[in-house]
């Protein structure tokens, strides 16, 4: 009986942790049953005995609540019914006695035209009650008024609204809980008085963005007028352009206005943008006040292909007015963007700004088989990074190629060169079983001194080389038809230079069951998939495994009638399952509640009439964001302040530029920053109350060069624009050839 008595206090031990009381399961006295379950844990108090076994286990917590399906389209309508199955074997002719779990149905109601009327998703809300779109038209079939859905409160289940938009407009004046009342649950369109039906106005669910509150978006339409924009035009060699200027009425001009915009401001806080008769953008320009405006030119060539992006810096209140330049200038590599292409109007050169030139190099299939950063060029002999393809386009090798045909020169453009091989080399790669460590053929271009292989993918079976892992270690029987998946995956740990192998197996549907992969500590992580019937993850196991020791951790997911995940569980080397977060939403699908860890800890969400979030709310820590309701209103989405507790009260206020760009971030502690900016968006000035001003004195383009203030600083830089030396953190970096941090 002892022994009894210590499995029953060890389980009870196992079983026991934090968790609501609907979930657990106090036992003091035992009644004869055989078994003894609880949905979290079993606790044993001082006292209880048996006079045999009995069996105590956890069944799981479940939040999953069902009902009975119902539904009752309109027949004097004109309809269509989706029913989408969430289980095997259900008769579609046979719906009766089945649950809202097991089939979803949505119904969509249309006119005599064939224009939607209204969709009704049954029984789709965390209520069960129906979510009722509706739509209308004006008298010239369009949708003036666009409506937001809601949770229908009265009416049969299935049945098309008649009084839809009384009843929409009744439901968000006295909203269910977690839904944000207002009288104006639609956002209204206004057209243009033209065939072409062009929006002048959008506004948007809420009082503020109503049409006649003056907050809506607002486009105009019209044409350039003479001297208004600059033609830019390639010159003939084809590495540099001139200005001249578009004719009045050569291109299409838009307007747009924010939220924020209101008449006073004229031009102030409005884009233009500017597109040819073939519908390119050739400029964009914003104002940030009503005579100071910032513009992005493209610039294309007679094929129609975008060559250069001369941005605010080399415009009008920029750096330079730029009226031609050419590759060779230094504001060209400071600000410009440029791209080259070959006689197939593939892009073969790229420049980013403050970047060397980056080269690429094609096969025939016009697939990027080569590519070059200015780092590879510079080092000697050359590197080139590569990817080669099977038959099918699917990549299959990616890696480093050391340049061993052109001896070891470095920053010497061979692009052509390779080009040139390319275009009378193989395009794809075959299996070959024969090459033992990569299992490819080596037909494509590169064929010579490889330096790494990064990346090999194998698809369609599991008879590749080096796949150690064999079948899958599951219960769930894998599908034999992997046509067109991708079944392994070798990749090059960088920092000891061996290939990690990760195998995956599919069921029938394509998914992944399991995925089997050796790490970086000379062991494995396996991970079992468990997948319901509509597609949705229900269940994974990972099991790490190194140096014999073994942990698993078990996740299980539930959703709930509509699809929305309502609750993730976690059960660690089998000590007992958890519920990570317990998820609910309210009428109308946003997340309203964030339970954790078996319900022991909430927070709250509450949304405007936008659907942005407004308050965050929990016992440790509170959070308001304003929009419109701030200090200095945003009605476009800029934050406008926020508040928030955990423990003590904060509060700042934030205000913006015309463009915006953070200006001023302030405290009610009389703390705050100013912040100030140059034409393409880099920091000028840094104030901080009780710390003083950083001016960030030197930028060579956009590189930050030097800083100077409450903190000195200076900054060096490679040919790839990374980071490679600060002097206030006296530090310097070197970088791989993915451009990442090496080392420090």
């Amino acid at each position: 009986m002892k022994q009894h008595l210590k499995y029953f206090y060890a389980l009870a031990v196992l079983l026991l942790f934090v968790g609501s009381s609907s979930a657990q399961k106090v036992v003091s006295v035992y009644n004869g049953e055989s078994e003894i379950s609880a949905p979290s844990s079993a606790t044993l108090t001082d006292g209880f005995h048996t006079m045999g076994p009995v069996r105590i286990f956890t069944t799981g917590l479940s939040y999953l609540n069902c009902q009975p399906l119902s539904s009752t389209p309109s027949t004097n309508q004109n309809y269509i019914s989706t029913k989408i199955f969430k289980q095997p074997g259900l008769d579609p002719n046979n719906l009766s006695g089945r649950s809202i779990c097991e089939v979803n149905e949505t119904i969509q109601y249309f006119d005599g035209l064939g224009r939607s009327l209204q969709t009704v998703q049954v029984q789709g809300s965390p209520g069960f009650k129906d979510i009722v779109q509706p739509v209308a038209y004006d008298a010239f079939g369009r949708e003036q008024f666009k409506y937001q859905p809601y949770a229908a409160q009265t009416g049969t289940t299935g049945n098309y609204r008649t009084a839809a938009l009384a009843d929409q407009l009744s439901f968000y004046n006295s909203p269910t809980a977690g839904v944000k009342a207002t009288g104006y649950p639609f956002a209204e369109t206004v057209f243009e008085a033209s065939p072409l039906n062009r929006v002048l106005q959008q506004g948007a669910p809420g009082a503020d963005w109503q049409i006649s509150a003056g907050h809506a978006l607002k486009t105009e339409y019209g044409t350039n007028t003479q001297d208004e924009v600059k033609l830019w035009i390639v010159n003939n060699a084809g590495n540099g352009a001139a200005a001249s200027v578009y004719g009045p009425g050569k291109l299409y001009k838009t307007i747009l206005k924010d939220e924020n915009w209101k008449p006073a401001d004229v031009k102030a806080g409005t884009t233009e943008e500017f597109k040819d008769f073939e519908g390119r953008v050739v400029l964009k320009r914003v104002w940030e006040t009503d005579g100071r405006s910032l513009s992005t030119y493209y610039v294309y060539d007679d094929l129609g292909n975008l060559r250069y992006v001369l941005p605010p810096a080399v415009n009008e209140n920029g750096q330079a007015a730029l009226s031609t330049f050419d590759e060779s200038q230094t504001i060209f590599d400071q600000f410009i963007y440029g791209y080259h292409y070959d006689g197939r109007k593939r892009l073969v050169e790229k420049k980013i700004p403050g970047k060397g030139w980056e080269f690429m190099v094609y096969n025939k299939l016009d697939q990027v088989v080569m590519s070059q950063d200015a780092n590879q060029r510079n080092k000697s002999p050359q590197e080139w990074n590569f990817t080669k393809y099977d038959a099918f386009g699917r990549i299959v090798i990616s890696g480093r190629y050391i340049d061993d045909l052109h001896g070891g020169q470095s920053g010497t453009n061979y692009r052509v060169s390779f080009q040139d091989i390319a275009n009378g080399t193989a395009a794809y790669e075959k299996p070959d079983a024969s090459n033992a460590q990569i299992g490819y053929s080596n037909d494509a271009i590169p064929q010579g001194s490889i330096g790494d292989y990064y990346v090999l993918n194998y698809y369609d079976d599991y008879d590749f080389v080096g796949n150690t892992f064999g079948q899958p270690g599951t219960s769930q029987a894998p599908a034999a038809r992997t046509k067109s998946l991708l079944t392994g995956t070798k990749v090059k740990n960088l920092g000891n230079g061996t290939m990690l192998l990760t195998v995956n197996y599919y069921d029938l549907e394509g998914r992944i069951l399991q995925s089997k992969s050796s790490n970086h500590l000379n062991g494995t992580d396996v991970v079992d998939n468990t997948w319901n019937f509509d597609g949705s993850l229900k269940a994974s196991i990972r099991t790490h495994t190194v140096g014999g020791a073994v942990t698993t951790i078990a996740n299980r997911y539930e959703y709930d009638h509509a699809g929305r995940k309502i609750a993730t569980f976690e059960n660690i080397n089998d000590k007992g399952e958890i519920a990570l977060s317990h998820l609910e939403y309210n009428e109308i699908g946003q997340l309203s509640k964030k339970n954790l860890h078996n319900d022991s800890q909430a927070t709250t969400f509450a949304y405007n009439e936008r659907g942005w979030m407004k308050n965050s709310t929990s016992d440790q820590f509170s959070m308001e964001l304003k929009y419109n309701d701030g200090i200095l209103a945003q009605f476009n989405g800029n934050i406008s302040g926020q508040s928030y507790t955990n423990g003590t009260a904060n509060a700042f206020s934030y205000s913006y530029d015309r463009l915006n760009r953070l200006t001023n971030a302030t405290a009610g502690n009389n703390l705050g920053e100013a912040i100030s900016y140059d034409v393409m968006g880099n920091i000028v000035s840094l104030t901080r109350d009780n710390f003083g001003t950083n001016n960030y004195t030197g930028y060579n383009g956009n590189r930050l060069t030097a800083i100077s203030g409450f903190t000195n600083s200076s900054y060096g830089y490679d040919a790839n624009g990374n980071l490679t030396s600060d002097s206030q953190k006296n530090i310097t970096l070197g970088y791989n050839f993915l451009n990442l941090p090496q080392t420090v």
